[in-house]
């Protein structure tokens, strides 16, 4: 389920489509907020993250996919962690 923002059924929406991920925008994504997705099962990605500090922090989060413009900057900090 791709969502353009933080909707009070999101996660309603979700279980009626089947989905087994949700996707938010960068700006929508809180900690709280992956916790609460994978307390509910579902995988979450976040669109469009391309700062170091945005990834680090992603990853950090723990969010099971990121999109970025810069694949090579997540793959450096992917390189750091261990």
């Amino acid at each position: 389920a791709l969502f353009a923002k933080r909707l009070e059924d999101e996660w309603e929406r979700a279980a009626s489509l089947g989905a087994w991920s949700v996707n938010y925008d960068l700006n929508d994504v809180t900690e709280t907020l992956v916790d609460e997705a994978h307390r509910r099962g579902y995988k979450i990605l976040v669109y469009t993250a391309n700062t170091p500090a945005d990834l680090r922090k992603l990853v950090e989060w723990g969010v099971d996919g990121i999109f970025t413009d810069f694949p090579d900057r997540l793959l450096a900090l992917r390189g750091t962690q261990k």
